[in-house]
């Protein structure tokens, strides 16, 4: 089903999944038939006796589901993601991107997103939450 106007998403949920065997945190949403609209993932942080703390989390991937690329809803679909992981109790969400990607750095820019650092042909941004 290709998705043509934004009121098409408007009706979605939002999914956490933990895993910790791979110590990784999957935000997603989805549509009423649910399908995958967006999602991220974000490292699990845990000290020395395995509680996981929420200081600085690790934006490890970022996706937006094909049939919903192209028609502006990328900054809304984090928005709600970045605000289930503030939920969550995250306090910053770092990420890497490569220097030559204008359009998501953009995007990163456009969420709150600051530039930390350049190593190399990555730029590490900071979201303080």
């Amino acid at each position: 089903m290709k998705i043509k106007k934004l009121r098409d998403v408007l009706d979605y949920r939002t999914k956490v999944h933990i895993n910790h065997n791979h110590g990784i945190r999957i935000y997603s949403i989805t549509d009423n038939n649910d399908r995958i609209v967006g999602s991220f993932v974000i490292d699990i942080n845990c000290d020395e006796y395995g509680n996981e703390y929420f200081g600085s989390g690790h934006l490890q991937d970022l996706s937006l589901s094909k049939e919903y690329i192209g028609i502006g809803i990328s900054k809304l679909v984090f928005q709600i993601l970045l605000n289930e992981s503030r939920k969550t109790g995250y306090q910053s969400i770092n990420l890497s991107v490569q220097s030559d990607n204008t359009p998501a750095i953009n995007l990163y820019i456009s969420l709150g997103f600051r530039i930390e650092n350049r190593i190399e042909n990555k730029i590490l941004m900071t979201l303080d939450m």
